[in-house]
């Protein structure tokens, strides 16, 4: 878990032609790489690594500091969506419904989108949520335990312990 940070300027993106630069930081549950493009973050990946080294931009060092538990709340920093469809794109929006330290069931989330039967539905758009940690789909529980999370148990334990919350 050391300070060690890596970044690289990606390929240009497809959509818009803009450079997005790729940090990558290390913290008690594992890597974390972030893409940032036009000053909004646009991608995290829990548990991925890059290869290139050099220093965090501030944008990027605040939420390298959460994940490391070095502070107790996650900033509040610009992100922008990129891809998915309406439905997906909803749901990634309602996650901000769902109070630091508190979960929801994937069927709370469909209903609170009007949508009460589409729980499953509700659960394979988190798990192409290109934000986890900003857009918090680890607040998202099953019914009758912890549910999935697309970085994995370990990760969706350690998130949610991060804010608080009641891990069983």
């Amino acid at each position: 878990m050391g300070m060690t940070v890596a970044t690289a300027d990606d390929a240009t993106n497809r959509a818009g032609g803009e450079q997005r630069r790729t940090c990558a930081f290390a913290t008690p549950a594992g890597p974390v790489v972030v893409a940032v493009a036009a000053g909004a973050v646009v991608r995290v990946r829990l548990g991925a690594e890059v290869d290139t080294g050099g220093p965090l931009p501030a944008l990027v060092s605040s939420l390298a500091a959460y994940l490391r538990g070095e502070t107790p709340l996650l900033p509040e920093l610009p992100w922008r969506l990129d891809g998915g469809t309406p439905f997906q794109r909803a749901v990634w929006r309602a996650l901000g419904s769902i109070p630091v330290g508190a979960t929801w069931p994937y069927r709370d989330l469909a209903a609170h989108l009007g949508r009460p039967g589409a729980a499953r539905a509700v659960g394979q758009a988190l798990s192409r949520n290109p934000l986890p940690v900003l857009l918090p789909c680890h607040r998202v529980v099953g019914a009758a335990g912890l549910g999935g999370f697309s970085c994995g148990p370990a990760w969706k334990r350690y998130l949610l312990r991060l804010e608080g919350a009641a891990v069983g």
